[in-house]
């Protein structure tokens, strides 16, 4: 099968954002400095800052959810937009800045040549220039080693929010029951046993300069980690269950 031409594509940018009017305007600058082509839309997730007001700023399309419902849910609105005006191919990424918009061509060049549906912008592969502690290290080289179990696969970052998505993939997980909290390792997980083809493409993470992470909370670290083993364990058990009906 032959690649589609990119000309025949129709991308969108998908941010999810919650209180980060300290970090969004420069997202965005950074993005739009690039001259891609594709629209941009920021999902605000009730933020109780100055978030919308920095975003209508630069002109960018949001979508205002009524109150902070979840990283999760903001990327389903951002999935059901995308699918509602009929794009092709949607690129999901972080407000913060910590994702670097310089690679969005080549991850959607990578895409366009290769019979990819999803494109992992990675941390790990390549030559690893991104430096995180060790408690956190362990914890994506445990996931890793869970998804690797689960799916004979060897998906290198498996935490990684940096993405790049065919229409096909989206539409899948919009009937998958997409988590509302933290999508990460799970949805990669549900991708890689239901045939989609993922490919990791390195890209380089820069530091995040203002705000708090969600790891920088230790009941919301804790919180993800029991609840992404629960959720991969459900992922595995319940695609064994279809493959026996």
């Amino acid at each position: 099968m032959e690649p589609k031409t990119a000309s025949l594509e129709k991308t969108l940018i998908v941010i999810p954002a919650y209180n980060e009017d300290e970090s969004i305007l420069q997202t965005l600058e950074d993005i739009t400095s690039q001259k891609l082509g594709f629209d941009i839309v920021v999902v605000n997730d009730g933020s109780k800052d100055n978030t919308a007001n920095e975003v209508l700023k630069a002109g960018i399309d949001i979508l205002n959810l009524p109150c902070n419902l979840g990283y999760g849910a903001a990327v389903e609105t951002g999935f059901r937009y995308a699918i509602k005006n009929e794009y092709t191919r949607v690129v999901l990424m972080d407000s913060d800045g910590q994702h670097d918009p310089t690679f969005i061509q080549a991850m959607v060049n990578t895409m366009d040549t290769g019979n990819f549906d999803v494109i992992i912008g990675s941390r790990f592969k390549g030559t690893v220039n991104y430096s995180i502690p060790i408690t956190r290290k362990l914890g994506i080289l445990f996931f890793r080693k869970i998804v690797k179990l689960i799916t004979k696969q060897n998906i290198l970052d498996v935490t990684s929010g940096f993405q790049l998505l065919n229409q096909k993939a989206v539409k899948f997980l919009l009937n998958e029951n997409y988590p509302s909290d933290y999508p990460d390792s799970d949805v990669i997980t549900k991708l890689l046993l239901s045939g989609f083809n993922v490919f990791e493409v390195p890209v380089t993470i820069h530091a995040r300069g203002k705000g708090n992470s969600m790891h920088s909370s230790k009941s919301k670290t804790t919180y993800y980690i029991y609840k992404m083993i629960l959720s991969l364990l459900l992922v595995a058990l319940t695609h064994r269950i279809k493959k026996e009906v």
